[in-house]
């Protein structure tokens, strides 16, 4: 690494509201150690979490489910109950003891999910079912690891609901202690399914062109972090930050309020796109600061 570089990394960098004293971040990362069946955060992850703290740094928290039916692990956290909350307040005030940022991501795991783990059937944006039949795609259960179950089609009335429960989420996200949240699009789960067209066949406002589907989906669930007044940032996660100052324009965030974007450019669990097109994020009608893309993307995206 060269002394430039090196320099350049151990230099602060604005999120938002937020100064990081150094550019070493740490991503989100599946642990699968939270209390089996519950999702309550562990003594486990409480020790984990700490000792990756840095004065100044930031962390973001493995995938962590908005809703009981969201959850795609038996050992995934999840951020939807009181007992949650309370298991997460705990890991924040000892991260923040170190002078680190925590940011939490939320989840809905859509149709990567098995029954015994949501106690419904999975849902998602169109239905496949050589998604299912697929013994190379498997989730942890509490019978070990298993093929994914049937899944079905969100019902267009049914997608305000899914995005209350990211609001809910979020909420309890402040709640708990957090700095900021990170909205899970990528790896193929929900929001990556409804973003690739190999898995979005739908013919309501939800399905067309990705185009389309960005423009109505994106602005609908950032619209209720835009609502908040405390720091946090929507990020659709991928592999490699851009580089430079994130940048929004202020009308579109409230006083000490971070935000950020990504695009969803996985190709896991069977979701792609057939035909790669420019995806555009125009973050500044969003209310969000960056995006952030994957090393090898599935398709381009546009940040305007």
């Amino acid at each position: 690494m060269g002394t430039n570089v090196q320099k350049k990394l151990f230099t602060p960098v604005q999120i938002g509201p937020i100064t990081l004293k150094h550019r070493v971040v740490m991503p989100p990362m599946s642990r699968l150690r939270a209390q089996p069946g519950t999702g309550i955060p562990s003594d486990l992850q409480l020790e984990y979490y700490t000792q990756r703290a840095s004065d100044g740094g930031l962390i973001v928290t493995e995938a962590t489910a908005i809703a009981a039916s969201a959850r795609g692990y038996y050992h995934a956290p999840g951020l939807h109950a009181d007992d949650h909350v309370a298991a997460w307040k705990r890991i924040t005030d000892a991260v923040h003891a170190k002078g680190a940022y925590f940011f939490t991501q939320l989840w809905h795991a859509g149709r990567t999910t098995h029954v015994s783990i949501t106690g419904s059937q999975p849902v998602t944006a169109s239905v496949d079912p050589a998604y299912w039949a697929d013994p190379s795609i498997v989730v942890d259960t509490p019978d070990g690891f298993r093929q994914t179950s049937p899944h079905r089609a969100l019902e267009t009335a049914e997608i305000a609901g899914v995005l209350e429960q990211y609001r809910a989420a979020a909420q309890n996200a402040k709640k708990a202690g957090f700095d900021g949240v990170e909205l899970m699009a990528a790896n193929g789960h929900l929001m990556d399914q409804f973003l690739q067209d190999n898995t979005n066949k739908r013919t309501d406002q939800y399905g067309g062109t990705v185009e389309n589907a960005a423009r109505r989906a994106l602005p609908s669930a950032s619209s209720h972090w835009r609502s908040q007044t405390r720091p946090e940032r929507l990020r659709f996660p991928c592999r490699r930050a851009q580089a430079g100052r994130p940048r929004c324009s202020a009308e579109n965030l409230k006083a000490r309020r971070a935000g950020s974007a990504t695009c969803a450019c996985s190709a896991a669990r069977r979701a792609r796109r057939e035909r790669p097109v420019p995806i555009p994020l125009p973050r500044n009608r969003f209310g969000l600061t960056a995006c952030r893309r994957g090393e090898r993307p599935a398709y381009p995206v546009r940040c305007s």
